[in-house]
């Protein structure tokens, strides 16, 4: 927000969505009733690939992962995560981003087209490219006029030689791992699940990184703000927002002078400039840390009573921003403004989720930004009550669209009437598994029974053939959960488009133990190996091998039971097994000690308990 005011005079901001013809993807802007067809395909098919973790190197996330629909299509964290584990910033909304003239918050990127190639296609971390950009223009900005011009803009920047100082990574590169030196167009097509999706969006099956990349942006260019209160308002509804957002909105175009860089020019205005400023968050960072420093050393508490200030080369150590990519001073620690449009939803706030509400948010701009001696030379503060933070954060409320952004508005009519799962381990069918779907992704317009629940989970056994059947529910995947937790190879999303698709198990085999017990004890329905030796991130065993209970039988001998498990590829041989809620109530009482096991998939163990 900056001191000033602002010119109302509006500028022609065109409303009509971008249009890729059939045969060429380079024609330009089009109404928004014209897209049909072979266009709104490629949307769908991106809906579908925006929720798919097969499109990270790890396998683990998706975009879906850091641009949440439900969180104003960014991060609930304060900073976002990628495959190699925590970035430095809090992920920027997709939200009308087809007029937005550069992707990130520093602009790397020229469209969501080249962001979406280059995070696929290079397999060392996304702070490396170091490519420097040019600033995008002043003015009014129009949509995206083809889904297909920045791709070639990217293979044209590709054989570009970066001039200027070498940027150097945040992170060191992938680390290798299953999956991350095979590319990901080979793994999305050898698994087969989109076939169909990629057949009606392009005309065929094939997948490629262009291909993924025109399906993501086409539906990242779809996600438009909805009508909010302040545009009913703005139409005449008087009524439409509160008397306090009343008030907001003219400190907004006033005094605060926020309208400066959350423009309102246009029909229906954008709340932003799309360029790159200095709000002094970064350098307040460095700042708070260095206290942070000094307050917990008693030999320079008294450095305190001065001013803090970063220590020669500290700065170079935090994010930033803009400066890093084109190498200007004016650019330094300048991060892009952002959209206000559904404002309220994307807590927390800023480049680096600095901020926890939209009141912290005033409260910083009014009171002038830090002490950042390179920030925008017009935040210099404002007169603001506390009464007038609530009016700025009741008009920034009303910005929040009726309906979330995206949505899709109709059945696409690729979606499969059914589809056929097999599950395998290995070249062996998984028969007699319960197996369970759940509905994930983007809540869709699907055809259903009286009474079904779009979001309601399914179970179903496997047959002979290690196969089940079932129908696409209301959102855009089904998820694959099968018992205990067994991991998959491939993806475990089967999205509504496929028609057949097969799950590989990430399990070495089965195996089985017959145990022995007195025959005044019972059999207990599971009994549960865990490994020491495999510690997961949290600290926490993992995983476990649990052995379920096929079949009982009473002998002279005692009672021996037999129970079945399926052995992950992740379970080390060496177990502990358990036996849970079992004592020793007929013998001297007190749990029965756990028993040392060595796990190996296709062999019959044998346990006597009779002699403990």
């Amino acid at each position: 927000m900056r001191k000033g005011r602002i010119s109302l005079v509006a500028a022609a901001v065109s409303a009509g969505a971008f249009l890729v013809s059939l045969g060429n993807p380079d024609t330009g802007v089009a109404d928004s009733t014209k897209i049909t067809g072979r266009i709104q395909s490629r949307i769908e098919l991106g809906r579908r690939l925006f929720y798919e973790p097969a499109l990270s190197r790890s396998g683990q996330r998706s975009c879906a992962s850091c641009h949440a629909p439900e969180h104003g299509f960014s991060d609930p964290d304060i900073v976002s995560h990628d495959d190699q584990g925590t970035t430095r910033r809090h992920s920027q909304t997709i939200v009308d981003s087809k007029w937005n003239p550069s992707a990130h918050w520093d602009g790397e990127f020229a469209s969501v087209e080249e962001l979406v190639t280059r995070r696929l296609g290079n397999r060392t971390s996304v702070w490396q490219r170091g490519r420097a950009t040019t600033p995008p223009p002043r003015g009014p900005v129009t949509p995206r006029a083809s889904i297909g011009t920045a791709v070639r803009s990217t293979r044209v920047a590709q054989k570009t030689t970066t001039t200027g100082p070498q940027l150097q990574p945040f992170r060191d590169e992938f680390p290798l791992a299953r999956g991350f030196n095979t590319p990901i167009t080979f793994n999305l097509a050898n698994e087969r699940r989109y076939e169909e999706g990629f057949r009606s969006a392009f005309g065929s099956k094939d997948v490629s990184l262009e291909r993924i990349a025109l399906a993501i942006s086409a539906y990242c260019y779809s996600v438009e703000s909805t009508e909010a209160p302040f545009d009913r308002y703005r139409a005449g509804d008087k009524k439409a927002i509160s008397r306090s957002a009343k008030r907001g909105m003219l400190i907004f175009m006033g005094r605060g002078g926020c309208a400066d860089c959350h423009k309102m020019d246009g029909t229906k205005p954008l709340f932003t400039d799309f360029d790159f400023h200095n709000t002094g968050v970064t350098y307040q960072a460095i700042y708070e840390n260095r206290r942070a420093a000094l307050a917990s050393d008693p030999f320079r508490q008294a450095d305190l009573r001065v001013e803090v200030t970063p220590a020669d080369g500290e700065a170079a150590a935090f994010d930033r921003g803009r400066g890093r990519l084109t190498q200007r001073d004016h650019h330094e620690r300048g991060f892009k403004t952002p959209t206000l449009r559904d404002v309220a939803s994307r807590a927390p706030y800023m480049h680096n989720g600095a901020h926890d509400s939209l009141e912290d948010v005033v409260r910083w701009y009014a009171a002038g930004c830090g002490t950042d001696p390179d920030k925008d030379g017009l935040l210099t503060g404002f007169a603001c009550s506390e009464q007038d933070v609530r009016d700025l954060v009741a008009f920034l409320e009303s910005l929040s669209g009726d309906e979330r952004p995206g949505l899709a508005k109709t059945r696409w009519k690729s979606r499969a009437a059914s589809t056929k799962l097999t599950i395998m381990q290995g070249k062996v069918p998984l028969r007699d598994v319960d197996v369970k779907l759940v509905p994930v992704g983007d809540p869709i317009p699907a055809r259903l029974k009286a009474g079904e629940d779009p979001d309601g989970s399914i179970v179903l056994r496997t047959n002979s053939a290690g196969v089940i059947r079932f129908k696409p529910r209301g959102r855009t995947h089904m998820r694959v959960v099968l018992p205990d937790d067994i991991p998959t190879i491939n993806s475990p999303l089967i999205p509504d488009t496929c028609r057949a698709a097969t799950i590989q198990t990430a399990i070495k085999g089965e195996m089985q133990v017959v145990v022995t017990f007195p025959s005044e004890w019972p059999a207990p329905p599971m009994i549960v190996a865990q490994h020491p030796s495999a510690v997961n991130a949290a600290g926490r065993l993992a995983p476990r091998t649990v052995f379920r209970r096929t079949g009982t039988i009473d002998t002279k001998d005692g009672r021996v039971a037999r129970y079945s498990a399926w052995v992950r590829s992740d379970a080390p041989p060496s177990a502990v097994l358990r036996f849970p809620g079992l004592t020793r109530s007929r013998r001297g009482g007190g749990k029965l000690a756990a028993m040392n096991l060595v796990i190996e998939p296709g062999v019959e163990r044998r346990l006597d308990l009779t002699a403990n």
